[in-house]
Order: C-alpha cells, then structure tokens, then sequence
C-alpha cells in the first residue's frame, strides 16, 4: 500500500486531512493545480459513492483513484499539449508570502516549475512510476499492482525516467533563507530597472522559459545573463507593472500586477530557481486561461485591452 497510512476518523475529517496531499499527488501528475483539484473532487465523489465507512485504509483506496484518473488525464486526448506561444509551463500552487519574515518557507523542490517541466518528457507510465516512486516512496510491488505491470517492469520504467531527468534536475536542496533573498534582491532590481543591479544577480546560463497561451510571449527559451538582462529590461520599460512576492510552486516567487479598471490584476507568475545564490531559471506564466484560477486574475479580455493601449 502507499506508505503513511493515516489515522482514519470521520469522514469530513479524513478530507480535511488528506485533501493536501491528494491534490499534491494529482499536481505531481497532470502539472496543473485546477486539473488537480478536480482529480481529487472525482476521487472523493467516488469514495463517498463506494460508502467510506467500509474503507479501512482511505489514503491508500483514495491514492489510487487519484493515480488511475491521473493515468487516465495524461493518456486521453483533451491531455495532448497544444502549442502556446512559448514553451509549455505547468500550472503552480500561488500564495502570498508570508507576512513575519522569520517564517521560514518549506521549499519543495517535488512541485517545482522546473521539476514539472522535465517531467513533460516522460511517457505517461514513466511520470506515474517515477512520482510515486521518487517523490512518495512508493514500492515497485504497490505501483505494478496499480498499472498492472510487474515489478520488474515498473523497475525500468523508473529507471529510464531517472535517467531522462537526472542531467538537469536540482542536485541539492537550496537554503530557504538564500533563496528568499535571491528573489527579494532580483525583485527589487526589476522595480528599479536597475540592470547593473540585475547582472550579478543572474547565473551565467540563467534560462528564461515563457508559457503565454494566446498571447505575447518569448517563442523560444532565452539563454545567458546578457541576454536575459535585456529581455527583462525591455519587458520591464514597456509596461506598467508592479512585482508582488509570492510563494509560488511551494518556494518564494514573483507574481505580476497590471491595472486594469481602476484594480490591480494578476498578469503572470514567476516561477524563480536559484542555484549558488544566483537566478538560474526564470518560468513566466503569461497564458490568461491557466491563470483564471486566481482570483486576481485579469481576464483575456482586461489583457487584449491592454495590449491594445500599448500597441
């Protein structure tokens, strides 16, 4: 069974208590916090339906649905990745930082952007195998029992997985405390337009990745400090934005506000790595459609206005 079974209560209870880490799951898997969250409303209809007093174990009957409907999500069609403008970006968790400085962050490396978006190149068995066996701790036997493989099999697919993720994952756990820093530092850079600032805040291969859907973004990832410093700064000249601090894919990020009517909307979410106290990945959420989630988001509609002032 999946490991850390809780202690079953009530039924409103054990939802309370295993919502979080159902949804965490289902993020793992589809890349998506409101396709989770929807995962995970199915998986709970269906443990009500099959009457959860008969369920002993509802972390590991719930897992499961979870897994098969994920599985189901990754393989069918409405699944396939159309192509944005720009590279495609998961959909993270947003919440604002927190308001006592000395709360330090949890930072979990597990639904971070960049983790996220390596695992696009996985096959839908090979995601499902390596997220619950790498990030969950699941056991081959449990896994090949859930896709019906064997064991051996699900081995390899972990394997292969492992190996197409391993060059360009985080090979170490960053320090809370630096990466805040970092990101507080580069934020207020940006608010100043202050390149000379900017530069020695950017690792030499510091990458920019942008998702924009419909809309205007980066066709294609931009590579170097140089480079990235002048995309930014000219970003940055053009429009009229204020950067918020954020926890963004469970570690501290930027989320972008853009006036519109008189209010301050959501435009992008900033997804921000960083490596040896340095940027080092930039993931910029711009598609209007994976942003309509937060409830400060501005429409596609609010955006074609804007960009239309600035044309």
């Amino acid at each position: 069974m999946p490991p850390a079974e809780p202690t079953a209560g009530s039924p409103a209870t054990t939802v309370r208590d295993l919502r979080p880490r159902l949804i965490r799951l289902a993020y793992q898997l589809v890349g998506s916090v409101p396709e989770a969250e929807d995962i995970v409303q199915e998986a709970l209809l269906r443990w009500y339906q099959a009457g959860p007093d008969g369920i002993a174990q509802p972390w590991s009957w719930l897992a499961k649905v979870v897994c098969h409907l994920g599985l189901d999500h990754l393989r069918s069609a409405r699944h396939r990745r159309e192509r944005p403008t720009g590279t495609w970006l998961p959909v993270p968790p947003v919440a604002p930082e927190p308001a006592d400085p000395a709360e330090e962050v949890v930072l979990d490396e597990a639904i971070g952007s960049a983790v996220l978006v390596l695992l696009e190149t996985l096959t839908p068995a090979q995601r499902v195998v390596f997220v619950l066996h790498e990030v969950f701790g699941w056991p081959f036997t449990t896994i090949a029992e859930l896709l019906g493989r064997t064991p051996q099999s699900c081995r390899q697919l972990a394997s292969r997985a492992r190996a197409k993720v391993r060059g360009d994952r985080p090979r170490a756990p960053v320090d809370a405390k630096e990466h805040r820093a970092v990101v507080s530092a580069f934020r207020e850079a940006c608010v100043r337009g202050d390149v000379d600032a900017l530069l020695p805040l950017l690792d030499d291969a510091v990458v920019v990745r942008s998702d924009g859907g419909a809309v205007t973004a980066a066709r294609r990832p931009i590579h170097g400090r140089g480079r990235v410093a002048t995309y930014l700064s000219r970003v940055l000249a053009k429009w009229d934005v204020r950067l918020r601090s954020a926890i963004v894919g469970g570690s501290p990020g930027i989320v972008v506000m853009c006036a519109d009517g008189g209010e301050d909307r959501v435009v992008a979410v900033v997804s921000v790595v960083v490596r040896h106290s340095r940027v080092s990945t930039l993931d910029i959420l711009l598609d209007p459609a994976k942003l309509a989630h937060l409830p400060d988001a501005m429409p596609a509609g609010g955006r074609a206005r804007s960009l239309a002032r600035r044309a």
